[in-house]
């Protein structure tokens, strides 16, 4: 390396103790920046080639850029954080990523700089929650969070790489739920109150969602308010009990006389 080329990256100077001063310039700002000092020139030459082959290769990060906390950059990254659709936060997602941070993360790692954490503190403390008693689901969205943390940080020149890099630490495990056969899907739709019959049904063989069925049920109660007629056993639907749903005008519909509206569900077919 030349005395030109060498001067424009840094350099390595005595100080007045005795001990040699390694400084790198800072791309980003242009300013020398010190990252260390040694006992002897020989290890302040060897630790100023490292840091010149790191900054090469994009895997040196400015000392004064490391010394930020894990809990300065995720208050601030939780204030500028924006969903794949550019908007903010929705407030149960940003109440849910306080409340992992608060409890579980910025505890035991809050304090320390980004550029101290790696993979080995992370993995101590990933399991450390386990051990706790944590769920593994919450422990995963834990580390999820921090995860996604550290990418950005990553991104915006903070830490070389992300050290979230435990295979299957993010994963939720998932139990599969046993399905109930037709015979108890009618044995739930006759036990419970017969205003949530249809709801039961719906969601069994229609697969809706909770939040569909709610949005759903207006809908409902304004159709049997036009074609249901009064009382509990109040006829729906015209047609005959087991046909195809449908809608006459006029009183010689060919209604079956005295289908109850409990049936209604389990009987029309479409």
């Amino acid at each position: 390396m030349t005395r030109g080329r060498r001067r424009q990256l840094g350099g390595v100077d005595r100080l007045p103790s005795g001990r040699w001063r390694v400084r790198l310039v800072d791309p980003a700002t242009g300013r020398r920046t010190s990252i260390g000092s040694h006992r002897t020139k020989a290890e302040a030459e060897v630790a100023f080639a490292r840091a010149v082959s790191d900054q090469s290769r994009g895997g040196w990060v400015a000392p004064d850029n490391g010394r930020v906390t894990l809990a300065e950059y995720a208050m601030k990254w939780l204030d500028t954080r924006l969903t794949s659709r550019g908007e903010h936060l929705r407030p149960k997602t940003r109440d849910l990523y306080e409340s992992c941070l608060r409890l579980h993360i910025l505890p035991p790692l809050g304090a320390l700089p980004l550029g101290r954490l790696n993979t080995a503190t992370v993995r101590s403390w990933h399991s450390s929650l386990l051990a706790k008693g944590c769920g593994r689901p919450l422990a995963a969205k834990c580390y999820r969070l921090l995860r996604t943390i550290l990418g950005t940080a990553m991104e915006d020149g903070l830490v070389v790489a992300n050290p979230c890099s435990i295979k299957g630490a993010g994963v939720e495990p998932t139990n599969e739920r046993e399905l109930p056969t037709l015979a108890e899907v009618f044995a739930i739709a006759d036990a419970i109150s017969p205003q949530f019959r249809a709801m039961v049904l719906l969601a069994a063989f229609g697969g809706l969602r909770r939040g569909e069925l709610r949005v759903l049920l207006p809908v409902l109660e304004s159709h049997l308010a036009r074609w249901a007629g009064p009382g509990q056993d109040g006829l729906i639907f015209p047609g005959a009990r087991g046909g195809p749903c449908g809608s006459v005008s006029g009183s010689g519909s060919g209604r079956e006389p005295g289908t109850p509206l409990a049936w209604t569900m389990s009987t029309c077919t479409t």
